[in-house]
């Protein structure tokens, strides 16, 4: 574990909060790329907001911790969904807290690196008497796929509307499984509006997996799901392989892609295919 943030007292530390998502990008964009893949949802979530085709709700939180040396770290928001922190200094914590305090009564989750994650509900905790239960989730990345020992049979295809009662079936079992907190049939259904979502077809549709969170370079393998009959038979594996492949051809420098890190198989699984460790970093809900 890296070393917590600090800053030189001298350094003074302000929140700038946008209230427009463009505004928000074209001031901490570039910076937020410097460390692409760590920050792909806070990208993907604002380009989202800018794009206007979202399932959130406001009021949204967009803010940069700034000194007078620039931006330190930045804070989203955007409601049902997880608080994302990037690179916030430990020692503006207290400020960030004050602030976000102001917008929203209560969070439900934080996602961020380890020491901000943790520092920052730490923090939200003694402010509110919330209990904190935390998820480790390891990031990977993929530049290259090494295909399936042993493929499954079948093929794939883009996702339709013929397909969006058996979408709405499976994804409440996706967010039973993945104790997964924002609205996932919302998410699907976008998937299927944009052409992001792919099912695995053998007869009948096997897996799914979507692609989520382009930012410049990257794209995002998600919402891997495989019907109960028909698990570790190699349709998941198969699938998100295929569709890698699918981004990578498509101009994509790399496929990212995050795991629960108690889930031993799917971790396997991934690195199996290609998909190489980069980070950890935690999902921490804050319990009422």
């Amino acid at each position: 574990m890296s070393a917590p943030k600090l800053l030189a007292p001298s350094y003074m530390m302000q929140i700038h909060r946008f209230t427009n998502p463009q505004l928000f990008h074209d001031r901490c964009g570039e910076w937020l790329l410097q460390s692409e893949l760590k920050n792909s949802t806070m990208l993907a979530v604002v380009k989202i907001l800018i794009e206007g085709d979202h399932p959130f709700e406001p009021p949204f939180y967009l803010a940069t911790i700034e000194t007078e040396t620039g931006i330190v770290g930045c804070a989203v928001r955007a409601p049902p969904d997880s608080l994302l922190l990037a690179d916030v200094p430990v020692d503006a914590v207290p400020l960030l807290a004050t602030d976000i305090a102001t917008v929203y009564d209560s969070l439900p989750s934080v996602t961020g690196m380890q020491i901000d994650a943790s520092t920052f509900s730490k923090r939200w905790q003694r402010q509110r008497g919330e209990h904190m239960t935390t998820i480790h989730w390891s990031w990977y990345a993929l530049d290259k796929v090494i295909a399936p020992k042993n493929p499954a049979p079948g093929q794939l295809r883009l996702a339709d509307a013929s397909d969006l009662d058996l979408i709405r079936e499976w994804a409440p079992r996706f967010a039973r499984e993945t104790n997964t907190l924002f609205n996932v049939i919302a998410f699907y259904e976008r998937r299927v509006r944009t052409g992001s979502l792919y099912l695995w077809i053998d007869d009948e549709p096997r897996s799914m997996v979507a692609v989520s969170a382009m930012t410049q370079n990257s794209i995002r393998i998600s919402g891997v799901y495989t019907s109960r009959d028909y698990r570790r038979i190699g349709y998941a594996s198969t699938a998100v392989a295929s569709v890698s492949q699918l981004m990578l051809d498509a101009g994509h420098k790399f496929c990212g892609l995050f795991a629960d890190k108690a889930d031993l198989y799917a971790n396997g699984m991934y690195q199996a295919i290609g998909f190489e460790p980069v980070f950890d970093n935690v999902n921490i809900r804050l319990l009422e």
